[in-house]
């Protein structure tokens, strides 16, 4: 357990998390995801939210064969990310992390 706290940025993420938990069950305007470990909000919502915590701005985008798009946003000088599931009127935050970096070619994964 103690190895989830070993980062100041991890423990502001963990942080987030528990407030959208606590907006959930306050105010009703997010809603959890049941079938994961997401938290769910207007793409606008999330959007914003990322850019003001964390300073990461959208960086990819892709459509999904299920109906979904991903988009992985990214704060280019610290290297975090996360990713999101998005519908036409709600995204869902489905993971987050540090030194997002390409793979290069001929490198084992």
């Amino acid at each position: 357990m103690a190895e989830l706290y070993t980062s100041h940025r991890h423990f502001i993420r963990v942080l987030f998390i528990l407030t959208i938990v606590f907006l959930t069950t306050s105010f009703g305007n997010v809603s959890a995801d049941v079938n994961s470990q997401s938290f769910c909000a207007s793409i606008e919502t999330v959007e914003k939210d990322l850019g003001n915590l964390y300073g990461e701005l959208p960086f990819i985008e892709a459509e999904s064969t299920s109906g979904h798009k991903t988009i992985i946003f990214l704060n280019k000088k610290t290297k975090s990310y996360t990713i999101v599931h998005s519908t036409d009127d709600i995204a869902c935050v489905i993971d987050v992390g540090e030194n997002l970096r390409p793979i290069l070619p001929g490198k084992k994964i």
